[in-house]
């Protein structure tokens, strides 16, 4: 028991935790025989155009709504005053919404069609990309450095993503979308393996705790869940199983218990309880994804509104957070109440972003018809 509150009173030992979530997932999933065989469905065969593309759209909804969500809780968790329910409050929503970073990946891999190596094809697959992708980024991060909101040169912004908290993101999809001919290649050819091996590197990747390589985020701890998207293309046609309704049980309880408790027996890691495992969910990123995949088409009305937001959620995601650190600003979160105000702010980002997005989305697609 004094070894455990050793690691846990040293704030250096935070990520005594994060490991533990890991192997734990792990063991979860490749030690027991349902859920390793569940993992391991995979099926590489590209599948005609369905009509369940209205989850996916729905899904990204979803997952923008959840990254708004995450950055509430990153914004008012860190000061210092916060009560120990409140800090509980603070991290399970945190924890239980970081599915949103492993879905966006997930759907941009499910979605992308077998890369055909002739000229003009490839040709219109990255210009695809560059419009759709690239110039929003380039536009949004050129605006916040104009501005003076972010700090540095364009081009370092650019490449880094750091104009803004979540915009690391951007440079680590267009990273997947640049290896994408290699990775459809051994799709067709070695999908387990493809995506074993991805998964066996992001593990290790994520134990010598490289984050940045020249102050670029990688896409190596992403891109299990990118792979994965590419060797599913059952889903498109069919629903997942009931079993990743399990795996999700068991991840909410372990953040529940061990939230509660960690806090409870040292209150100084409330700042590491926000970063808890981060974005590299590799049993609620997979579990989450995909059990909200099979329940969210069950209220159809539900799934029709966050698919109209999940098709502005790039807008969302790039314009969101300066937007939100005001908001948050602006609230008196830190004179109690934290879980009305973490509400409040969440509610009243999501009423001024959504608008926003959609006009920028309306006027961008005008703007490029053409392209």
């Amino acid at each position: 028991m004094e070894w455990i509150l050793s690691l846990i009173q040293d704030p250096n030992q935070y990520r005594f935790f994060e490991m533990g979530t890991l192997v734990l997932g792990m063991m979860i999933f490749l030690g027991i025989g349902r859920y390793r065989r569940l993992l391991l469905n995979v099926d590489a065969m590209p599948q005609p155009t369905s009509k369940r593309l209205q989850i996916w759209d729905a899904m990204r909804g979803i997952a923008i709504l959840g990254v708004i969500i995450i950055h509430t809780s990153f914004l008012m968790i860190g000061d210092g005053g916060n009560s120990y329910l409140e800090l509980w409050y603070l991290s399970v929503t945190n924890n239980l919404s970081r599915f949103a970073i492993a879905t966006f990946f997930f759907a941009s891999g499910l979605l992308l069609k077998p890369f055909r190596w002739e000229s003009q094809s490839i040709f219109r697959f990255y210009w695809t990309k560059c419009v759709r992708i690239v110039i929003p980024y380039v536009a949004v991060t050129t605006l916040l450095w104009r501005t003076g909101y972010a700090e540095g040169t364009l081009g370092s912004l650019l490449l880094t993503g750091k104009a803004a908290i979540p915009l690391y993101f951007v440079p680590a999809l267009i990273q997947a979308y640049l290896v994408y001919p290699i990775l459809d290649r051994l799709r067709s050819r070695i999908p387990r393996i493809l995506f074993g091996g991805s998964l066996v590197l992001a593990l290790v990747w994520y134990g010598l705790e490289i984050y940045r390589i020249g102050g670029i985020v990688p896409v190596i701890p992403f891109l299990p869940f990118f792979i994965y998207g590419m060797v599913r293309q059952d889903l498109l046609s069919s629903p997942p199983s009931r079993k990743w309704y399990e795996l999700v049980g068991m991840f909410v309880a372990i953040n529940i218990i061990g939230g509660l408790g960690s806090i409870l027996l040292e209150p100084h890691l409330r700042v590491y309880l926000s970063w808890y495992f981060y974005n590299d969910r590799y049993l609620y990123g997979f579990a989450g994804t995909l059990a909200l995949v099979r329940y969210i088409p069950t209220i159809p009305v539900v799934e029709r509104i966050l698919a109209w937001i999940g098709t502005r959620s790039l807008w969302i995601f790039l314009i969101h957070y300066p937007i939100q650190e005001l908001i948050v600003s602006l609230l008196p979160w830190n004179s109690g109440g934290l879980v009305l105000w973490h509400i409040v702010a969440t509610l009243g980002t999501m009423a001024v972003v959504i608008p926003l997005a959609w006009g920028y989305d309306r006027i961008y697609t005008q703007l490029t018809k053409s392209l």
